[in-house]
């Protein structure tokens, strides 16, 4: 009986070939030892299994002759064993022992979806793994990179050849994202990523061109040129776009010296010059400007030097004319003054209805009144009236009303008002002379629309020197005039300022605030405007202090002395700025790095302690009060915060009642004040004060 023997040996090798899913085993022949062998040739069959042996299925490619095979059809990744059997014309052998273990694998595909995001100098490359690892974890991606101008042939691999593709290195790593440094900004570059895997570099993905760029350079050489209510603006290009085209430029001015800045929209464009309209005339303006690429706005420019858009003036309004004893009596309205001072009026009177005109030689006046002397009394005149300024003469304004000279009363003095709700109360004294007749009557008027228009307050017939003018529209600014009246007529009028009837509204999230009084006291002062600009409906006060709106609270209430120093380095730029020097000259606030002193963080929330110590150096307090908070008879502010306690009158000042009510036995020093906690504090300081 011819047969073989179970072979000593079975050693699968690990297939690596990118095409096919396999493994190669390789054997020895089998020991013969003395037997006889068939006169045919050897045949072998091989088996294998991935299930650790529970079960078996013979491999493709057999019967075999050889002693080494390559096994087909298997699935990379998964684990093998394999066993052979020898065949002779007896039948089939025992099978050899089981081999080692083995995986097939190939190298892994392409990355999928790689994706560039410029940075500066820099692209963010991010991809998705590929879909098939080859049947091994993937160790590695390399990144290659080229100017996109070159041409797009590959080489086979990554290489740093000059002309193909630059390897760039960052390290080993098996993470799906990585940044490309070292670029040139307005360059355009392709990418490509392969991953790698023991059993090689996979084929490439290439990303989409991108180009690295930052924000664009200064423009240089902003220079205003004023016009009539706008200011034609220009500027030279920045040196350096930063990568990318320059696209627009963002126009900003500033009409208090570069503290705050507006945004001029003139649409979008890449030319440097533009026309800024809307200035007020009269306004220093300073502008500044940016330029815009597709990353974003680069820095401002220097400032402008300022400009001021001027013209001539407009016409005088609300021409009054009240007859004298050979004379009139003139009064008017100042103009807009078409952004330069006015320097002089022209006044001229005519007694033939207009037709012709005589100059009144009253000198050079900027004042908004004069007395026509020299005139004939019973005759009738018309006065008309024009401003001067360093730019021109403006308009004459439209003819008085006529008048004919005679001995009326002179005008009221002292004329007072006092806004109310629908209402303006006004006082006078009565005229200096009375014409030698009695005053009968004084006529009340008002205008809304600056003295064009006037409009008789009917309150019957009295000499009494005052009067309530009530039906007005709150908000509506008011001119208010009176003249006293004599049986020669009705003399010439004294005109109050603009005042506004008013109640002082809500702020919309006060009104069920505890402090909505203390509130409003606040708004009615002027000491707050809101803290939602530019409509400024709210006054947030749930929102904690900081050292900046505590300055300026604190210097519109108490009105600190103007300084130029500027005490403080980091609130450049604050719209508090101002007040925090005022309140710095005042020795109310210091800075918060001695010895220096010239950082205040003004963005800063502000304890309830420190506030006290700010409040009692504003009042100019001193005192040895008593601390008669718990929780701040050690605390670094305790005497300070004696002289603001007062609980009980026991000699404090009464400005805050504590933090923990009912007891009030605590003050809470190192928490934040609120906004609403500081309105009541002010406010019950304001009422200790009155």
């Amino acid at each position: 009986m011819v047969y073989h023997e179970i072979f000593h040996q079975l050693l699968p090798l690990q297939g690596y070939d990118s095409e096919f899913r396999q493994a190669e085993a390789l054997w020895p022949d089998a020991d013969r030892h003395d037997m006889t062998l068939d006169t045919h040739s050897d045949v072998y069959v091989i088996q294998h299994s991935a299930d650790g042996g529970s079960s078996w299925a013979t491999s493709a490619g057999w019967p075999l002759t050889a002693t080494s095979s390559l096994v087909t059809g298997l699935s990379n990744g998964t684990e093998y064993i394999f066993h052979v059997a020898a065949i002779n014309a007896e039948g089939t052998g025992a099978y050899s022992t089981a081999s080692s273990a083995a995986v097939p694998r190939t190298r892994p595909s392409a990355p999928l979806n790689v994706v560039a995001v410029r940075g500066n100098t820099e692209i963010s490359l991010s991809w998705d793994a590929p879909a098939d690892d080859g049947g091994s974890a993937i160790t590695d991606y390399l990144i290659g990179y080229v100017p996109a101008a070159l041409p797009a042939a590959l080489p086979a691999a990554v290489t740093e050849d000059s002309g193909g593709w630059i390897l760039f290195d960052d390290g080993v790593s098996a993470s799906t994202e990585t940044v490309v440094t070292g670029l040139d900004n307005g360059t355009e570059y392709r990418f490509e990523v392969r991953a790698a895997n023991v059993a090689g570099t996979g084929p490439s993905s290439q990303s989409d061109p991108a180009t690295p760029a930052t924000v664009p350079g200064q423009p240089t050489a902003v220079f205003p040129a004023a016009g009539n209510q706008q200011v034609t603006l220009s500027w030279d290009a920045p040196a350096d776009n930063g990568g990318s085209a320059v696209t627009d430029h963002a126009v900003q001015y500033s009409t208090d010296g570069g503290t705050t800045w507006q945004t001029f929209d003139d649409g979008i464009s890449a030319a440097t010059a533009t026309v800024v309209t809307g200035p007020v005339n009269g306004t220093e303006y300073v502008f500044q400007v940016a330029a815009v690429n597709g990353v974003g706005a680069g820095a401002y420019s220097r400032p402008s030097a300022p400009a001021i858009p001027v013209t001539v003036p407009a016409a005088p309004t609300g021409i009054t004319a009240v007859s004298n004893d050979g004379a009139i009596e003139v009064a008017w309205t100042a103009p807009a003054d078409g952004g330069s001072a006015i320097t002089d009026y022209l006044v001229e009177f005519s007694a033939d209805g207009g037709t012709t005109w005589q100059i009144f030689s009253d000198g050079v006046s900027s004042a908004t009144e004069a007395v026509i002397t020299g005139l004939t009394n019973g005759t009738e005149y018309v006065v008309r009236v024009g401003a001067m300024t360093a730019v021109g003469a403006g308009p004459e304004s439209a003819p008085s009303e006529p008048v004919t000279p005679a001995t009326v009363p002179g005008a009221p003095t002292g004329l007072a008002i006092e806004s109310g709700d629908g209402e303006v109360a006004a006082s006078w004294n009565a005229p200096e002379s009375d014409g030698g007749l009695p005053i009968v009557d004084y006529v009340v008027e008002y205008s809304s629309d600056g003295g064009t228009t006037w409009h008789t307050f009917s309150d019957g017939v009295s000499s009494a020197t005052e009067a309530v003018i009530r039906g007005l529209t709150n908000g509506v600014g008011y001119l208010i005039r009176v003249a006293a009246v004599n049986a020669a007529g009705t003399g010439a009028t004294v005109v109050s300022a603009a005042v506004k009837p008013k109640v002082v509204p809500l702020f919309d999230d006060a009104i069920n605030s505890i402090f909505l009084s203390d509130i409003q006291w606040m708004r009615s002062e002027g000491i707050t405007v809101g803290c939602n600009p530019p409509a400024n409906t709210n006054y947030c006060p749930e929102n904690p202090l900081t050292r900046a709106e505590t300055a300026t609270f604190l210097d519109r209430w108490l009105e600190f002395a103007p300084t130029d120093i500027d005490f403080f380095v980091d609130d450049n730029g604050s719209p508090h700025e101002g007040a925090l020097n005022r309140a710095a000259a005042a020795g109310v606030f210091r800075g918060c790095n001695p010895p220096r002193n010239d950082i205040v963080y003004p963005a800063d929330t502000i304890t309830r302690g420190q506030v006290a110590a700010v409040l009692v150096r504003a009042l100019g307090l001193e005192s040895d009060a008593p601390v008669l908070y718990t929780d701040a008879v050690d605390h670094i502010f305790a005497n300070e915060i004696g002289i603001l306690g007062g609980l009980g009158g026991l000699g404090g000042l009464g400005g805050t009642v504590g933090c923990n009510p009912p007891a009030n036995d605590a003050y809470c020093p190192d928490l934040p004040i609120t906004r609403g906690q500081m309105a009541a504090m002010l406010h019950r300081i304001s009422q200790l004060e009155s």
